[in-house]
């Protein structure tokens, strides 16, 4: 069917998150059977390869599905971020403005590539940054992403007044875009420390039938290292 190279990916990316390297491998080559015109595989094919350390498999991934249609800001970004994994900075700020062509107020964009390079006094997009804040529409969530570069490049160029200044908007502006709750959180918490107390996990008599084994805990508190220690015996294994 048609969506048999997309299953196929799938399977890849299961493979990768179960530490199965060589096997991810084989897998992605058996999708790519599938992929030379279609250039939606292949972004996911590239991005896939990205996340997984394969960086020059993933620029030629990227670059030949930017071939095959007009590439939307989110592939140029990805293509921008694995070039600049292989040392490439020319290359991905050359992917990044042509993202910024697309989208002049893109955040995350903009941070990059402040990032990709020291900035000099002579050599730097201050006064860019400024002026793409200046015109930043009012409902943009952008604005924190380019006070961010502009506090970097600020920095590099030795102006720290102005640097801290821009860092402290930009906090404080990214801070007040969560909607994180810390009063439900810890009510979370304390309703699974009264669930699990230390009597009742101390008073378990085990079992020794076959059935799934069902790992529980506060969150950081070496449940992760339980399973893996558990499946590093050969005796069972993980369920996805």
């Amino acid at each position: 069917t048609a969506d048999k190279p997309f299953l196929l990916l799938k399977k890849a990316r299961l493979l990768a998150l179960d530490h199965q390297r060589q096997a991810f491998i084989d897998q992605l080559d058996h999708v790519l059977e599938h992929a030379q015109d279609n250039p939606i595989l292949l972004w996911q094919s590239a991005s896939l390869c990205h996340h997984n350390q394969l960086h020059q498999r993933a620029i030629d991934l990227f670059e030949q599905a930017s071939r095959l249609m007009d590439p939307p800001p989110g592939l140029l970004y990805e293509l921008a971020m694995a070039r600049h994994f292989r040392g490439d900075a020319p290359g991905a700020e050359q992917a990044l403005e042509c993202l910024l062509r697309a989208t002049p107020h893109a955040g995350p964009a903009l941070y990059l590539r402040s990032t990709l390079k020291r900035q000099s006094l002579q050599d730097n997009h201050i006064r860019d940054l400024e002026q793409r804040l200046a015109t930043l529409p009012a409902a943009s969530t952008d604005r924190p992403g380019i006070l961010y570069a502009l506090a970097k490049e600020l920095e590099d160029c030795g102006d720290h007044t102005r640097s801290f200044a821009a860092l402290t908007l930009a906090t404080r502006e990214k801070r007040a875009s969560y909607t994180y709750d810390i009063r439900s959180e810890t009510a979370a918490l304390a309703e699974i420390a009264q669930a699990y107390t230390q009597e009742q996990c101390g008073n378990g008599t085990g079992h020794t039938d076959t059935g799934p084994i069902f790992i529980v805990g506060m969150p950081r508190s070496g449940t992760t290292l339980c399973e893996r220690l558990l499946c590093g015996t050969g005796q069972c294994c993980r369920c996805r």
